[in-house]
């Protein structure tokens, strides 16, 4: 890839000493390309990637052991020119908040999530809010067992037209079922905005 006058690419090799990687590129806006390749001290990855607004491509891997990380809230957010993520590499057992994940991944096309863990996952609020862009979303590993916020989570994702909701759910309680019908509801508002447009 060329780059333009002021755009970087960044390769990073982390030690086992690592323990937050809370805010590391956040608000880099001239970065385009980060390739990771880290070990399994990590525990928490909040804005790690926040409001990189130039970042196309980012290449996560030996995240395998990441039995640590408990929270990934904003972790992309404001990665308006990201077009697509892999987080097949990245375990995710243990995380307990992934709010706002992807909010305004506006750019974004696809996102493979189909190794991602989410049975200790408590906050999903608005994790794809603003992904206008992505088509389809293949959620059906989604263990939401114990999840409490599912608020926006699809908001905003005006161009989706596939989504695969085979949710895992261990005990569907009232709250639970409310929750799935809200996001129901919400499914079935975008979906009717984009025909009527």
């Amino acid at each position: 890839m060329k780059l333009k006058a002021g755009e970087h690419k960044i390769a990073i090799l982390f030690n086992n000493s690592l323990l937050s990687c809370q805010n590391m590129f956040r608000n880099c806006k001239n970065i385009i390309g980060v390739r990771i390749n880290t070990t399994n001290d990590c525990n928490n990855t909040d804005y790690m990637f926040a409001s990189c607004s130039s970042l196309k491509t980012i290449t996560i891997t030996k995240f395998e052991n990441q039995n640590k990380i408990k929270s990934m809230k904003n972790m992309f957010s404001g990665c308006s020119s990201l077009l697509k993520l892999n987080l097949s590499d990245i375990q995710t057992s243990h995380v307990e908040n992934m709010e706002e994940m992807f909010n305004e991944c506006s750019s974004i096309e696809y996102i493979n999530l189909t190794e991602l863990k989410t049975s200790s996952v408590i906050n999903m609020r608005r994790m794809f809010n603003g992904c206008k862009k992505l088509k389809n979303l293949d959620l059906h590993n989604f263990d939401t067992t114990y999840v409490t916020n599912m608020e926006e989570k699809f908001s905003e994702c005006n161009s989706i037209k596939k989504l695969n909701l085979r949710i895992k759910m261990v005990s569907l309680n009232w709250r639970k079922l409310f929750l799935l019908v809200l996001i129901m509801l919400q499914i079935c508002i975008i979906f009717f905005t984009v025909v009527i447009h």
